[in-house]
């Protein structure tokens, strides 16, 4: 793909990189990627659009309210926690045993690990399996597996990734003039420009109809200035 010049843009779905990235998908492998620095806790979440790369920082709070209720999991004792973020409901389970205000995805803030957290609906669970340490992560490679085949990396706040998202939603084929000259799609070659673009809206409906149950609804949600979801 040559974003800024003429050349060819390969959709084959029979190549190692789509392969690789719809084995993500049916095996419901995450394809996005959070980064926390600490001991501040600044997160950043990176996800694509198109073939762009979206670094996006968290500034949603993390407000928790503990309850008394208390489980044991997976031989710990926990108690339970409940917060609203990110267009979801969820219910943590924490452990004061381990001494780390951290948890899964962006979850952290509770008196102690976040053992198991799951939202309203229980299509999001995630649980500790195990604990391991692991050398340190150089930020630059915090791309999810197959992430490398994006063309740059955007630095965006949430309301800039939320209208980048509905305008690739909106329209897919946009800047198809400037992918190529070509296209390969599955192994037919496509020249007609408008059958490029009908080809690129079809799989990203497609896909989008199918993966439509995003752990983080509401970063994919345009809100207006008045506060009223788009």
């Amino acid at each position: 793909m040559n974003p800024s010049g003429g050349g060819t843009l390969s959709l084959n779905t029979g190549g190692d990189t789509f392969r690789r990235l719809a084995s993500m998908k049916e095996n419901n492998m995450i394809s996005y990627k959070i980064t926390k620095d600490y001991p501040s806790y600044t997160t950043y979440f990176y996800d694509m659009i198109d073939h762009y790369l979206y670094k996006v920082k968290e500034d949603e709070p993390m407000k928790w309210k503990i309850s008394p209720e208390k489980m044991r999991i997976g031989g710990y004792e926990t108690q339970k926690a409940s917060t609203d973020f990110g267009g979801r409901t969820w219910t943590a389970w924490f452990t004061p045993d381990i001494p780390i205000q951290d948890g899964p995805y962006k979850f952290h803030g509770l008196p102690g690990l976040i053992v198991k957290i799951e939202d309203g609906t229980q299509t999001h669970s995630m649980t500790l399996i195990a604990q391991n340490k692991i050398p340190a992560q150089d930020t630059n490679q915090a791309k999810p597996a197959g992430f490398w085949l994006y063309s740059s990396e955007v630095t965006a706040s949430k309301n800039e990734f939320r209208k980048a998202w509905k305008d690739y939603i909106s329209n897919p084929s946009k800047d198809i003039s400037t992918m190529g000259t070509k296209m390969i799609n599955d192994g037919k070659v496509i020249t007609d420009q408008q059958d490029m673009k009908r080809s690129i809206e079809k799989r990203v409906r497609e896909r989008e109809e199918k993966y439509n149950n995003k752990i983080e609804p509401g970063l994919y949600e345009v809100v207006s200035p008045s506060g009223i979801t788009e």
